[in-house]
């Protein structure tokens, strides 16, 4: 009954993967950009809803590649647009 639904090799995988640090290369205008999950916090909305505007053009998302892996993201601008707040201000100092 306790067992996981993932397989063990699947766990031995996930665990291998590299974990975010600071050195780490992040992408240009990293600051103006958000991924689903960020978007869909900041629209109070669920993440497919997000996948759904995307797929309906309502927002336009920029593909991050590593390797095989992609991440979709969104300019924080836009999104604020579509939620109908304004962009808050960044903390320069």
């Amino acid at each position: 009954m306790g067992r996981s639904h993932m397989s063990t090799k699947a766990q031995r995988r996930i665990a291998s993967l590299p974990q975010a640090t600071a050195d780490r290369k992040l992408p240009p205008n990293e600051t103006v950009l958000v991924d689903r999950y960020q978007a869909a916090l900041i629209l109070n909305i669920s993440v497919m809803t997000v996948r759904r505007m995307d797929w309906d053009g309502k927002l336009v998302n920029r593909k991050l590649r590593e390797g095989r892996c992609s991440k979709a993201l969104y300019s924080k601008a836009d999104v604020y647009k579509l939620a109908g707040i304004p962009l808050p201000a960044t903390d320069s100092a």
